[in-house]
């Protein structure tokens, strides 16, 4: 499972004593947090389920190779369904 995915990191910094140049060392930062919409699918339900289902979905939309945030979302539906 990934915690946290960084794809492109860069930053700009200035440099010089005399004669500032800028340096790009951060341009681009992706993070991937899958753990969060984990984490909101174990809890979420408990306070409303239809947010539940909303965020589990942004999950999946950017996270969509992930399995388990399939997996989470129907469980989130079949819990919904059962315990009404």
């Amino acid at each position: 499972m990934t915690v946290i995915e960084i794809e492109s990191l860069t930053h700009d910094y200035q440099t010089g004593l005399w004669r500032k140049r800028s340096l790009r060392a951060l341009d681009g930062l992706s993070l991937r947090v899958e753990a969060a919409y984990r984490f909101g699918e174990v809890f979420l339900p408990y306070i409303d389920a239809d947010a539940a289902i909303r965020f589990v979905e942004r999950g999946i939309r950017n996270n969509p190779d992930e399995w388990r945030l399939y997996q989470d979302l129907e469980f989130v539906q079949w819990r919904r369904r059962r315990f009404r």
